[in-house]
């Protein structure tokens, strides 16, 4: 079974894991450094966590799921002053088949985490929200119901200084790029 990141004791196996890998690993002054600034953002993450498990007003407005608590965390960890957050693995985006149902679910579950982020976030926020995944997705469905895994792939930026629009395009069947 995986742990669960998105909650304080999930984090206890892997930093586990982390101290066992550098006793046995390589020692000095960078490597304690290092050390240092993990054990930092580890706290700074785990009180985000704390933070997103104590106000159930929070959970409803950005969803008690994967996505909506993975953000929330994140939202929480740059409120306490980590200047960069990833939240990684929402999904499974992986969706090689019965896509239509599995991507409307999902598809609310982000749009809601995403938008109660932006609001929370304000019209004077000086951060970049970038949202994106490590491939992209076949323009036509296969013969499971899904799509499989293209190179060329969407994303979104968020910041109040970012011109809207599209930003390059693909060929009529969206299979290469054009610019």
């Amino acid at each position: 079974m995986r742990a669960d990141f998105t909650r304080p004791e999930g984090q206890d196996g892997r930093n586990a894991l982390l101290a066992q890998m550098n006793r046995s690993g390589p020692t000095g002054r960078a490597v304690e450094e290092w050390d240092e600034k993990v054990r930092l953002a580890n706290r700074l993450m785990n009180e985000s966590l704390r933070k997103t498990e104590a106000d159930p007003r929070l959970i409803q407005r950005y969803g008690q799921n994967r996505i909506g608590m993975g953000i929330l965390a994140a939202r929480n960890a740059v409120a306490s002053g980590l200047s960069t957050v990833a939240v990684v693995r929402t999904g499974p985006w992986d969706i090689h088949s019965n896509l239509p149902k599995r991507m409307e679910d999902q598809s609310k579950q982000l749009d809601k985490a995403v938008s109660a982020l932006l609001d929370d976030m304000g019209r004077d926020w000086e951060g970049l929200f970038v949202m994106r995944g490590e491939f992209g997705r076949t323009p036509g469905v296969n013969s499971d119901g899904g799509r499989d895994h293209h190179p060329l792939h969407t994303g979104i930026i968020a910041h109040n200084n970012v011109v809207t629009g599209a930003y390059g395009s693909t060929c009529r069947d969206c299979r290469r790029v054009t610019a």
